[in-house]
């Protein structure tokens, strides 16, 4: 009696856990994924950091203004803890997987230094929003006082093969505080600050970089959804608020940029 319980209580759980995801090819109810490259513009940044509140702040608002529609923006920052302490740890671990390199501000783009950190890795912008799409996302989201509730939809335009994963990152921006080197002081608008990363409804498991959306042969045309939540400050509004969905294809230990979606 006591097996027929047991197994009953896991199949109950291992049920919970995967029905916030949905994975076929038919009509549901996916949101439109538009097939379209948006590269990622990002720097690793710091509040006490001169620089970054010199060239650092403008050439992240001149790429802003340039690629407005066609790319991602994130800033990496340490010492905003009082905003998201969570921030510092994405600092540290997207130069633990990337090899971004030391030094503040340090631009990178498409989650790669191939090309070049700063200015010298700017062309690689255009490079990946010109190429063929693999593959797309959208997001929904609601907020509650103090959470985020995320929406996911993965779409794949080409066949493909591997691992593939997504990283929801919630993006705040409008965040007043202290920079050094900026003519605002400690009244700076700080834009597009990479606060903390979603995580799957419904789990106890929480990556620290991303979550899975196919793996093996992956046929054209393919589609999943996924919903996850992350914590909120109620003081952030929706004006506040976006997520940057960065696709990877996760080779063993690494990972290799397939495409972001921010709206």
């Amino acid at each position: 009696m006591s097996k027929i319980v047991l197994t009953i209580t896991v199949l109950s759980l291992a049920l919970f856990s995967c029905k916030k995801e949905v994975t076929n090819l038919q009509d549901s109810n996916f949101l439109n994924v538009e097939e379209k490259n948006m590269s990622v513009v990002a720097k690793r940044t710091a509040t006490w950091c001169g620089p970054c509140g010199g060239w650092g702040f403008d050439l992240f608002a001149d790429l802003k203004q340039q690629y407005k529609d066609e790319a991602v923006f994130m800033a990496f920052k340490t010492a905003f803890t009082y905003v998201s302490p969570e921030g510092n740890t994405y600092y540290d671990r997207v130069n633990d997987l990337f090899g971004i390199g030391g030094g503040t501000p340090r631009f990178f783009f498409n989650f790669d230094t191939i090309n070049g950190v700063n200015h010298a890795g700017i062309g690689s912008i255009a490079q990946h929003i010109d190429a063929e799409v693999l593959a797309g996302a959208n997001y929904e989201y609601t907020l509650s006082d103090e959470k985020i509730h995320l929406k996911t939809t993965t779409k794949f335009f080409k066949a493909a093969e591997g691992d593939f994963v997504i990283s929801p990152f919630l993006i705040v921006s409008n965040q007043v505080g202290e920079q050094n080197g900026h003519p605002d002081g400690p009244n700076t608008v700080h834009p597009n600050f990479v606060a903390n990363l979603a995580h799957p409804i419904n789990t106890q498991f929480k990556d620290p970089w991303a979550y899975k959306v196919a793996t093996g042969k992956i046929e054209k045309g393919y589609q999943i959804n996924l919903e996850f939540e992350v914590y909120r400050n109620p003081d952030w509004t929706e004006e506040d608020i976006s997520f940057a969905l960065v696709l990877f294809k996760r080779v063993g230990g690494t990972y290799k940029f397939v495409n972001a979606f921010t709206k």
